[in-house]
């Protein structure tokens, strides 16, 4: 009887040594979860919020995958991360969907998280990014005002890490903080660009241009690179107002900007000025690649008619002036930034006076420089 007193008692000690491991577990869990949550409740930005979940989660919880799906109709938060620089494509785990009934039906069961296996469909749309399937995956949609604004999805080697039935305490916790943050973030983001875009256009205004200008100049004389200056001016864009009305006159504009940044990288700044004169600046761009940009939009705009409504066309032109800070120029970055937006300024004044619909460069700013002396 002794024995087997003892064997219960070594068994009941062996239960409770790993109940404690798995409470002790637990607890450093749920306290990582909460320093994971606090973070994001902290995050100042969406790129933040992006970086947390898809590096310090994956890192801190030692996940195979972590990617993020969120579903952006209207492209509205591609844009506002290419205006904050934060190239999306180097970050291929984070995702988007434009049709929300693809997201809708990968969670039939009353947006329930989803735990186990991973069939192609699944890998496709959560997991693009990986040619081979995990072992098991657990998706869990991101809910705001009972509206699906995306997934965090977790992907395993270990067929065993995330399994049907499993507890998922944790996770929807996290999801949930997620979704909130990532609200509040883009609603943050939102409320600063309104200080810096053009309300017309959806392009950066005057004011951002000019902050831009000053960094952009400063860091091409710091890193010995060419910065080059477009600046764009609607030709006849008077008769078109007094013609056809301001109405229209303000299409035109928003067409036309659009044209401009197909031709925009995300290191590159455009700006709407005031009426219709816009600009651009781009980043460690000679001269003579500035010029072959600017007549490739050129070319665009004026290549085909604008319609309008009524099957009545216009036939738009613009002129562009360039100008290009070199390398070897170094002055204060506000006298430097002046004298470029100047110079690509006297430029598109030669255009227009050439003829319009013309790309003229300005003369050397050294040169200029020394006229102004």
């Amino acid at each position: 009887m002794n024995d087997s007193i003892s064997r219960e008692n070594a068994d009941l000690r062996k239960r409770l040594r790993a109940f404690v491991t798995q409470a002790n577990e637990n607890q450093s869990k749920l306290q990582r979860f909460q320093d994971l949550q606090l973070r994001l409740m902290q995050a100042t930005s969406l790129p933040d919020v992006l970086e947390n979940i898809l590096y310090a989660y994956r890192r801190e919880f030692d996940h195979d995958a972590v990617s993020l799906l969120l579903a952006d109709e209207h492209y509205e938060i591609r844009r506002i991360l290419n205006t904050l620089e934060w190239d999306r494509h180097e970050h291929p785990n984070l995702l988007f969907v434009e049709n929300i009934q693809a997201l809708q039906q990968a969670f039939p069961d009353n947006l329930s998280p989803k735990l186990g296996s991973c069939d192609n469909t699944c890998n496709l749309l959560f997991f693009p990014q990986h040619t081979s399937k995990y072992a098991s995956i657990a998706i869990f949609p991101l809910i705001r005002q009972q509206t699906l604004i995306g997934a965090l999805s977790l992907g395993s080697h270990d067929a065993s890490r995330f399994v049907a039935g499993s507890a998922t305490d944790f996770l929807s916790s996290l999801t949930a903080v997620l979704a909130i943050c990532l609200e509040n973030s883009l609603n943050n983001e939102r409320l600063k660009l309104l200080g810096i875009l053009d309300s017309l256009t959806g392009v950066h205004n005057r004011r951002y241009f000019e902050q831009r200008l000053k960094e952009e100049c400063d860091r091409a004389t710091r890193l010995q690179q060419p910065l080059s200056c477009l600046y764009f001016d609607l030709d006849h864009f008077k008769h078109i107002n007094d013609e056809h009305g301001h109405a229209t006159g303000d299409t035109v504009l928003r067409h036309v900007s659009r044209q401009i940044k197909k031709f925009m990288r995300i290191s590159d700044v455009m700006a709407r000025l005031g009426g219709e004169e816009f600009s651009a600046l781009l980043v460690n761009t000679t001269q003579e690649s500035a010029v072959e940009i600017a007549e490739r939009i050129r070319q665009q705009i004026c290549a085909e008619a604008f319609a309008m409504a009524g099957k009545i066309k216009l036939n738009i032109t613009i002129s562009i002036g360039c100008a290009t800070l070199d390398s070897h120029y170094q002055l204060n970055p506000e006298i430097t930034g002046a004298q470029l937006v100047k110079a690509a300024d006297q430029a598109l004044y030669q255009a227009k006076h050439q003829g319009r619909n013309r790309v003229v460069c300005a003369e050397s700013l050294l040169r200029l420089d020394e006229q102004s002396a």
